[in-house]
């Protein structure tokens, strides 16, 4: 049976390891140049960046939210008119499921700096995280209109309409943004998780290997090149590549859940050339970023806590891209750090 599907029900629950954590290997958020400020902020912001503010990024990168939210309260209190020591406070409420106090920070740093790309793309995640699709993707396509190729919106707007259930023009998306950054990890890894999520897994597995033929080195790029062996059928394969960095009885989870999600692709699997609603139409790339459409609602696989695999979606880091799990639990069902449940 053929395992070409463009069902929302298996991709909701998975989708996307949005690797946007493989972001985290360099692809940072623009910044205005240092120029265009009065010659004391730029003094300020060199004296942040060397002591307690390169000491809450460091900790805000390895999960430390504690650390990284004391330590960037105290920045804000003593320097209250850097826009950056609010984005970073914003970071910190983001992954720790504090929406609105990331909201209410992200607005701060964008009245201090209304240049600035960072508060608008933070805002944008937010949207996202909530499933406030159509919200998330207009402001990803506002920030686009000034800067075509931006990475991270380009990320952010394929993964709102993976989540919306346009797969085609999602992947048209991930696709733009590789051919302006052929060596962006997240785009690579979320193109190729949304065509193994789609009923494509062997052409997911080419993307994921690249041209060197090798996995990536961060566990998303391995996580999702299991799942995509485990959706053809290879467990052979893809228990090779989790024994590698992963105990054996969460080897063995990630296989049962593989086999699983598979059965519900061939279930649900419809023939490639039947016309379908829910078959989203192959658009350009340009017209990937024309303005939203009503956006539809995304059912949400149930899945048995004990089986999520490593693979599932990772929360978003608003400036150095997406960092935790906490993302991937909300659209699986499962609570984030807040308690809250995407429903």
């Amino acid at each position: 049976m053929s395992m070409r599907t463009n069902l929302n029900l298996p991709r909701a629950g998975v989708i996307l390891c949005l690797a946007l954590a493989a972001l985290l290997s360099g692809c940072t958020g623009l910044r205005p140049h240092d120029g265009v400020r009065p010659a004391e902020t730029v003094y300020d912001e060199a004296t942040l960046q060397a002591s307690d503010l390169r000491i809450a990024e460091s900790a805000l990168q390895s999960g430390d939210l504690s650390v990284a939210m004391s330590v960037y309260r105290r920045l804000v209190q003593a320097h209250p008119g850097q826009a950056i020591v609010w984005m970073g406070l914003g970071d910190a409420h983001f992954l720790g499921g504090e929406l609105e106090a990331a909201r209410q920070a992200y607005l701060k740093a964008g009245e201090l700096r209304p240049d600035m790309l960072e508060p608008q793309l933070g805002q944008a995640r937010i949207a996202l995280r909530q499933r406030r699709l159509e919200e998330a993707t207009e402001r990803f396509q506002a920030i686009l209109m000034g800067m075509p190729d931006h990475p991270l919106a380009l990320a952010g707007l394929g993964v709102a309409q993976d989540l919306a259930g346009r797969a085609a023009q999602a992947q048209a998306i991930y696709r733009q943004g590789l051919r302006a950054h052929p060596d962006n990890t997240a785009l690579r890894t979320n193109l190729g998780l949304s065509l193994a999520l789609n009923g494509q897994p062997r052409e997911a597995i080419n993307i994921l290997l690249g041209a060197t033929g090798l996995s990536g080195p961060l566990p998303q790029e391995r996580d999702n090149l299991a799942l995509a062996y485990g959706l053809m059928g290879r467990e052979d394969a893809a228990e090779d590549i989790l024994a590698s960095y992963q105990p054996a009885g969460v080897v063995q989870d990630n296989l049962a859940f593989y086999r699983y999600l598979r059965q519900q692709l061939e279930q649900r699997s419809v023939p490639a050339a039947a016309p379908s609603q829910q078959t989203a139409p192959v658009v350009t790339p340009r017209a990937a970023v024309e303005p939203a459409v009503p956006v539809a609602a995304v059912q949400v696989l149930p899945v048995d806590a004990g089986r999520m695999p490593a693979s599932v979606p990772a929360g978003s880091m608003p400036r150095t891209g997406w960092a935790s799990g906490e993302h991937g639990r909300l659209v699986a069902g499962r609570p984030d750090a807040s308690g809250a449940v995407m429903q």
